[in-house]
């Protein structure tokens, strides 16, 4: 098991599952892993595929990712090549609440 894997069997989190249930995705695969963050890919019910990336938002200012994800949104709005995030319950980006109540 990844330190990140650790980190977030810690804190009382299935990360998977709970990928799984903020998108509504069919199936998830673990298909990378960085410093501060887990990426998924996830197969959506109209059978599209998408990707999430899952950071510890105790390790990062999330504003500036929020900030960094809502510009790639507005360039994919211009141009095609840019794949434009899904927004889940109106945000890019969306809270994991650990089993003491830290949002995450």
């Amino acid at each position: 098991m990844s330190p990140v894997d650790l980190f977030w069997k810690a804190a009382g989190v299935d990360l998977e599952s709970t990928v799984l249930l903020l998108t509504g995705a069919t199936s998830s695969r673990a298909v990378a892993e960085g410093h501060q963050s887990l990426v998924f890919e996830l197969l959506l019910d109209a059978g599209q595929r998408a990707v999430a990336k899952v950071i510890d938002a105790s390790l990062v200012d999330v504003d500036p990712v929020v900030a960094r994800v809502e510009t790639i949104a507005e360039l994919a709005d211009i141009d095609e090549r840019v794949c434009c995030p899904l927004r889940i319950e109106d945000d890019f980006v969306n809270a994991v609440i650990d089993t003491a109540g830290a949002r995450r």
